[in-house]
Parts: structure tokens; sequence; C-alpha cells
């Protein structure tokens, strides 16, 4: 295959950091901050999965599932929520 994709755990400073960037090159609404450090963070707690995707080495989109949501039906339910994004070319 020539041009594989890749799909990992996001798990690195540096790839939070990519994250911020193309996030805030991409999404007028993002602002670049330090939530994919907390992401990051979340993670290593067991409190979050955050996948990147990368297709030939390219940044392909993020997907993200918290366990416990703070937003109030999702946790008074325990539905855990997720989010996934790709960014447009």
């Amino acid at each position: 295959m020539s041009n594989p994709v890749l799909i990992k755990q996001l798990s690195q400073e540096e790839e939070a950091a990519e994250l911020n960037l193309e996030f805030s090159k991409r999404y007028p609404w993002y602002k670049e901050s330090d939530y994919f450090l907390r992401c990051l963070e979340e993670n290593r707690g067991g409190k979050r999965i955050t996948l990147i995707a990368y297709d030939a080495g390219d940044l392909a989109g993020c997907c993200r599932l918290l366990f416990a949501s703070a937003y109030p039906p999702f946790y008074e339910s325990r539905i855990p929520m997720s989010t996934a994004f790709i960014p447009s070319a």
C-alpha cells in the first residue's frame, strides 16, 4: 500500500500541539488553547480516548470519546460524549 492510513491514540505533547495548530488554521471558531493538552492528560488518566488519523503522513482527522460528559443530559443518563473532526483540505 503506497499511502497507508494510520490511526493512533493521542499520546505525545507534540501530537497535541499539531492538533492545536491544525485546528486553529482550519476552523475559524477554534482558538488556540491548551484543549488538546487537556485531552492528552485525560487520555493518560483514563477519562477520555482521543484518536488521530493520518493519511500518508498528513493529519486526516481526530475523534474523541469522553467517558463522563459534563453536558447535563449526557451526565445524568451516563452517556459518553463523542466528537469527530475531519479537517478540510
